[in-house]
Order: C-alpha cells, then sequence, then structure tokens
C-alpha cells in the first residue's frame, strides 16, 4: 500500500481535499493520509506532520487563496510546513495552485500580513 499525504487550509478547500482524497482511494494500492482521520496526539503539530510525512510515499499540495492557521509558536503555515517537510525529506510533490478566478468567501479573506505569506510560499512552486 502506498501512502498520499493530503495537505491544504481546511476550511476553504474541503470539496478540493475531499476529492483529491477520492482519487486516490480509488487506486487500489494507494491510501490518502489526512488530517480528517487523525486523533489526539502527544506530540508538537510540527513533529507529528514530519513523522506522516516522512511516512508517506508521496503528497499532494492544494493551495488556494487562504495562507491557513499555522501552530503555536511558528510563523509558517501548517500547509507551508508540510511543503517545507516533504522538499526536505526528498519526497515526490504533486501541486494544485488555485487560479486567480477561485471564489472564496469574503469570511475567508485574511489580513495583508497572511496574505503577503500566501503570495510569497506561492512563488516557492
Amino acid at each position: 500500500m502506498l501512502t498520499v499525504f493530503v495537505s491544504s487550509t481546511g476550511k476553504d478547500l474541503a470539496e478540493y481535499r475531499e476529492a483529491a482524497c477520492r482519487v486516490v482511494e480509488s487506486l487500489d494500492t494507494f491510501h490518502a493520509d489526512r488530517m480528517e482521520n487523525w486523533g489526539a496526539r502527544n506530540t508538537t503539530a510540527k513533529a507529528f506532520d514530519d513523522q506522516r510525512i516522512a511516512a508517506a510515499d508521496a503528497v499532494i499540495l492544494i493551495v488556494g487563496h487562504c495562507y491557513g492557521s499555522s501552530p503555536p509558536g511558528q510563523d509558517l503555515s501548517y500547509t507551508e510546513l508540510e511543503y517545507e517537510a516533504a522538499l526536505r525529506l526528498g519526497k515526490p510533490i504533486f501541486s494544485f495552485v488555485a487560479n486567480d478566478d477561485f471564489s472564496i468567501k469574503p469570511a475567508w479573506i485574511e489580513p495583508d500580513d497572511r496574505r503577503l505569506r500566501l503570495d510569497n510560499f506561492q512563488i516557492e512552486f
């Protein structure tokens, strides 16, 4: 069984995460590792993510128009930390980035500093 770690923000990309996971799970020898299936854990979020990505065979990265939340004490978002871990660990990364026409609910629009972080993050790939 091959494991694919699925990384994205949750609130704005839930339906796209679900679609990606359905595709992965439809392949007989693949399993989607995603935050929706994780329970409580006794470790930091970064250490947990690093462990999950280290155990994965590949990473799907889905980036929309939200930078997302950051673990306590971190400046980078969970998604950017997951991307950096995948790079550091040499995992194949399949990136999907929303175009400018991708709609976002007004309530999900983040402050300017978070949007700037997202812009800088997207430059990387």
